[in-house]
């Protein structure tokens, strides 16, 4: 399979820049597709006169399918996952894998193709542009050539959320009297970087905050984007009054220990200011989650300044364990020993928590009172966390 995508696609290297050959001809996968080795059988289909022609004029291709293939809508569960080959021998197809087909077909005789990020919509790429693919055949893409628009976001310099699509902001466009949520990838982080390439009309933006107890801060924001413009948003989210309540109180009076065994005691590691303190248990995946959320905001930590500290008991040590091996944790965070688990909070011996099991997460305000606390395997207890620690540092500056 890799020999077929490599052989069939590095042929046609320099043609392009090397981000749209690798992006738009070398990659194999179009959209959710299982991958399988067609270049040499799609080359092989046509012959090289039809190729030269399909490599000039792009939309016969389009045509071509239209001649020979028929649609098949009837597949509830199963839309789009056709693999280009399969809905090739089967000259039917849902329209997206029809959508997917078009693409294969094109990166294999070398012509930049995608699925529109959002529309999902086939395009292959022209005189410096990318241009639908017209297909009467499928109605969900088909449209009038038109100009497209672009959408910028601009960060609000007094949010606190890092933004992330699909989970604390969308945007959607009015069809038919109905917001239609553009598709981009689950969690993406990037969309400062770069305008939104969309379709002309009214859009909606969505942002929301989910708070401890499930409940969300939603924001709406409505706009129009115009054929040919960019149109500027600012990505602002709604104020959070944090529930921060007073859980119990931390003792700083026990001893611990550097991984070298060298002795530290909880004034040096947290300071007066408050910090995330968790007890792990290293080889276990709700604990691997827990440093993997970490990792994603390390950024807002370092910003805030936080200590945080990993405690492991004796229970919970092994040899393999290698703090080295999660570079990306917050530039404050330190791995420190407990051996007679004195200074974890007694109130974690009582079910749930103990139910729970490892990492047991504290946040710690200045006067050693804990504010929030989680246990086991829980996503976004990083979030939670760095929630309510920056609430309560701006608590404590004022």
């Amino acid at each position: 399979m890799l020999d077929d995508h490599l052989k069939g696609a590095l042929a046609e290297r320099g043609e392009h820049d090397e981000k749209t050959f690798s992006e738009y001809i070398l990659c194999p996968r179009v959209l959710h597709e299982m991958i399988v080795p067609y270049r040499q059988a799609f080359r092989e289909a046509f012959a090289a006169d039809d190729i030269a022609a399909f490599k000039s004029v792009p939309g016969e291709l389009a045509f071509r399918l239209e001649q020979e293939f028929a649609l098949w809508e009837d597949l509830p569960n199963l839309k789009g996952k056709g693999n280009p080959l399969g809905t090739y021998r089967l000259k039917t197809g849902d329209p997206v894998s029809l959508g997917i087909l078009f693409v294969a077909l094109c990166r294999s005789l070398g012509i930049p193709a995608r699925l529109h990020p959002s529309e999902q919509k086939p395009q292959y790429f022209k005189n410096g542009s990318w241009e639908n693919a017209e297909f009467s055949l499928l109605s969900s893409v088909r449209q009038e050539a038109k100009a497209w628009g672009s959408l910028r976001l601009f960060r609000d310099p007094e949010a606190e959320q890092a933004a992330s699509y699909s989970e604390n902001f969308t945007f959607a466009r009015l069809e038919n009297g109905v917001y239609k949520t553009l598709v981009y990838p689950h969690g993406k982080t990037d969309v400062y970087d770069e305008p939104f390439e969309v379709e002309p009309g009214a859009y909606r933006l969505t942002t929301g905050i989910r708070l401890k107890d499930g409940t969300a801060r939603v924001r709406f924001s409505y706009f129009t984007v115009h054929a040919g413009q960019q149109t500027d948003v600012t990505l602002t989210y709604r104020e959070t009054e944090a529930d921060i309540p007073v859980l119990g109180t931390f003792e700083r009076s026990s001893a611990l220990t550097f991984l070298d065994g060298s002795a530290v005691n909880w004034e040096e590691l947290i300071g007066t200011e408050g910090a995330l303190a968790a007890w792990i248990e290293p080889e276990r995946e709700p604990t691997k989650h827990l440093f993997r959320e970490l990792g994603e905001l390390a950024g807002q930590f370092d910003d805030l300044g936080a200590p945080v500290v990993l405690v492991v008991g004796d229970s919970e040590w092994t040899a393999s364990f290698n703090p080295g091996h999660y570079p990306k944790l917050p530039l404050r965070t330190v791995v420190v020993r407990d051996s007679t688990y004195a200074s974890l909070p007694g109130f974690l011996s009582q079910s749930p928590a103990q139910e729970a099991g490892f990492p047991h997460v504290f946040v710690l305000d200045g006067q050693d009172q804990i504010r929030y606390t989680a246990s086991g395997y829980k996503l976004g207890t990083g979030k939670e966390a760095l929630q309510i620690l920056s609430a309560v540092y701006k608590i404590q500056a004022t």
